[in-house]
């Protein structure tokens, strides 16, 4: 009796530590997710400041170019 105790105890190990990998495996992945968001809304506000800058730019070139003539 006493290994077939051993073999429950060790079983039950197994599944404790199964299910806090597969929780951490959870909050990782979770992490990953909020911080490839972040990344993608970081890069998209740079490009539009980018396009903003550019727009602006192309406005005083015209502005200048229409004073000219």
């Amino acid at each position: 009796m006493d290994t077939v105790k051993t073999l429950q105890e060790a079983n039950e190990q197994y599944k404790r530590e199964l299910e806090w990998i597969q929780q951490q495996t959870k909050a990782d992945q979770e992490r990953l997710l909020v911080e490839a968001k972040a990344e993608q809304e970081r890069l998209m506000a740079g490009a539009a400041v980018e396009a903003m800058a550019e727009a602006k730019a192309t406005q005083e070139k015209l502005i200048l170019e229409a004073r000219v003539e």
